[in-house]
């Protein structure tokens, strides 16, 4: 990933992050890669089992800082560390 501090990137997007990262400490290794990449903005998008839980590792949701939920086309966030719950 060493590519995405070369071109400095505003934006970074990793879809379905549990396939990215299917070891605990392959999150912990991400979220020190991103702290190590100024200036630029990460979206992981991580996917949920029909029954609510987290694919691969819960360290995801622990470390992020906004987690929104989609269901049926509306987008709510369950935490947000900088506004109230659900404010996007």
């Amino acid at each position: 990933m060493c590519f995405i501090k070369e071109n400095k990137y505003k934006f970074v997007i990793i879809d379905s992050v549990s396939v990215f990262c299917r070891k605990e400490d392959e999150i912990s290794e991400l979220f020190n890669y991103i702290h190590s990449v100024p200036n630029t903005n990460f979206i992981l998008i991580a996917h949920q089992t029909k029954a609510g839980s987290y694919r691969g590792s819960t360290n995801l949701a622990h470390l992020s800082d906004i987690t929104i939920k989609l269901d049926d086309g509306i987008a709510t966030t369950t935490k947000n560390r900088f506004l109230a719950d659900n404010k996007i």
